[in-house]
């Protein structure tokens, strides 16, 4: 049995329990756990930047930021297998950014500026896309 991989999402703002976007985060979130390896994700939300990068002193991750490196699919998911002993934090700011520590990676997901509920739901598809680019499902063509 595959031991699963668990991701932790921080992101400024709240849940909306009916949103599209909440309804298409629980539909990634399905099929990340039902693969394999099993992916299980939870995202936690902080109503403000300053909120969240005080819950996650001290650790470290992935930051998306629009400043950051840029990469390809398949590097992504390679830099994720890499860092998936087990749990991989990222965390996604709100309109003011994210003042954490240089020990985040920073990574783009496009020079364009995406909202954060919007950013989320990328990050979770490309972690999808990732799971499946590992276990060579043909998805990625």
């Amino acid at each position: 049995m595959c031991r699963p991989v668990r991701i932790v999402v921080h992101a400024v703002g709240r849940t909306r329990e009916r949103g599209w976007e909440t309804l298409a985060a629980s539909e990634y979130e399905r099929r990340l756990l039902r693969g394999k390896p099993p992916i299980l994700v939870r995202t936690t939300f902080y109503s403000t930047g300053e909120a969240l990068a005080n819950a996650v002193e001290g650790s470290s991750g992935i930051v998306l930021d629009r400043m950051g490196v840029q990469m390809s699919s398949m590097v992504f998911a390679e830099m994720l297998q890499s860092t998936a002993s087990g749990h991989v934090a990222f965390a996604i700011g709100g309109a003011e950014g994210l003042r954490l520590p240089a020990s985040w990676l920073r990574i783009s997901l496009s020079q364009m500026t995406w909202p954060h509920r919007l950013a989320r739901l990328l990050l979770l598809e490309q972690i999808f896309r990732s799971r499946e680019i590992w276990a060579q499902s043909g998805y990625h063509k």
